[in-house]
């Protein structure tokens, strides 16, 4: 079972969780996602994903698709029950700040 929390741009309340039984199911999911924000699109989203202790924040859509098809997957393998987040943010700066607060309990957070 693979886990997606998937906070779409402006959500309020808590975020919903999405179940998949295989890692096609969820790559189809991601990519319905991704299509919804096409390149030319003149509002743009910025997208913050965490996988394990990762967190990367990218506009690029093909990127993003990349690690969930497996090219990245082979250095983030997605594990049965594990938690995968995708929020969506109007700017990197949002994106940041989440990702700055996702971190704070990490020694390396700020400077010392």
């Amino acid at each position: 079972m693979k886990k997606l929390h998937y906070a779409k741009l402006n959500s309020d309340g808590d975020i919903p969780c999405f179940e998949f039984n295989g890692i096609e199911e969820l790559r189809n999911f991601v990519a319905a996602i991704l299509a919804q924000n096409p390149t030319d699109k003149a509002e743009k989203l910025v997208y913050l994903i965490a996988i394990q202790d990762e967190i990367f924040v990218s506009q690029n859509c093909e990127l993003i698709q990349e690690l969930f098809d497996g090219n990245l997957n082979v250095a983030y393998p997605f594990f049965e029950n594990e938690d995968i987040f995708i929020q969506e943010y109007p700017s990197y700066e949002d994106a940041y700040m989440v990702a700055l607060y996702m971190r704070e309990t990490n020694p390396l957070c700020y400077k010392q």
